[in-house]
């Protein structure tokens, strides 16, 4: 069962040692009782759960979760996440920015450029709802993904002259094999197609907590209205508005679930300036008024 908490689920950011470090956190936990990210929490920025041993389960928006050892989870930023109940397991978290795979850290527009798609899909466009699914890579595989793990910790350690680009290099490594892993679990096609659909999705992301339309999203994706609305639409059955008000959608139940705002916070928290259309929006995809769904959590 998930947990129900009086108080909004924090924002977290990347707790760094010091201003000069770059945007990313390496961390071999057995069991919870070091961790300092506990209980329901969200992320500005992107991680990876790797169960090394053991055997648990986490709540990913609302939904427990089983982890298992050898399963890979990538939770994306804005997801509310609480990974208490892993304290029966040894596992990896790898906290990072998405802009620590470029060099240029202080670059909003190079922000997802780098990731490859699919993990970008994997993490915004879920097709089995909005929880993460786990990753299971092979035996083999896995035990070289936790030796690149071993080496990023030392490299981060000692520090020598190159540790940022080697760390950079591993953990691109593993994002790569990741969307491998994850290329056919997406309901997408591959190539260029692929690589704009993250953009957009990425985009999607980024704007739907404010007013936007589909002439931002398009821009913000380097691609014209015209063909994003077709692409989306063709790939993945939606339209990219109707994506838009789906993401909306789930962000405002995460936040009713919390119970600490009003449905007009909420409607104000999710883009949304007339909370009129907000309260019509979220009744025709959930079946029922945000106060009344509310009540039944």
């Amino acid at each position: 069962m998930a947990k129900k908490s009086g108080k909004r689920a924090p924002t977290k950011s990347l707790k760094l040692e010091t201003e000069e470090d770059p945007p990313f956190v390496l961390i071999r936990f057995e069991g919870r009782s070091k961790a300092y990210n506990t209980g329901p929490h969200r992320h500005r920025y992107f991680e990876l759960v790797l169960i090394e041993s053991g055997k648990g389960s986490q709540v990913l928006e609302g939904k427990t979760v089983p982890a298992e050892a050898g399963e890979v989870f990538v939770i994306a930023p804005g997801e509310t996440h609480d990974p208490d109940l892993l304290d029966s397991t040894v596992h990896w978290v790898v906290a990072f920015d998405a802009s620590f795979i470029t060099r240029k850290f202080n670059s909003d527009r190079l922000l997802y450029s780098s990731l490859p798609s699919e993990v970008v899909l994997m993490s915004f466009a879920r097709p089995n709802g909005p929880a993460p699914f786990g990753l299971r890579p092979g035996p083999e595989e896995f035990r070289e993904w936790i030796g690149r793990l071993e080496t990023a910790a030392r490299e981060f350690a000692e520090r020598k002259v190159g540790y940022v680009e080697k760390m950079q290099a591993l953990l691109s490594t593993i994002l790569i094999d990741l969307a491998r892993l994850a290329a056919p679990r997406l309901p997408f096609a591959a190539g260029p197609s692929r690589g704009n659909l993250g953009r957009f999705f990425a985009q999607l992301e980024d704007q739907f907590r404010k007013p936007t339309n589909l002439r931002k999203l398009a821009a913000g994706a380097d691609l014209s209205p015209a063909y994003l609305t077709d692409l989306v639409k063709t790939e993945t059955g939606k339209t990219a508005m109707e994506w838009l008000r789906t993401r909306r959608i789930s962000e405002a139940q995460s936040l009713l679930r919390e119970k600490t705002m009003a449905v007009k916070e909420v409607a104000y928290e999710t883009g949304y300036r007339d909370v009129g259309l907000f309260i019509r929006h979220f009744s025709r995809e959930v079946g029922q008024s945000p106060t009344a769904w509310q009540k039944t959590q």
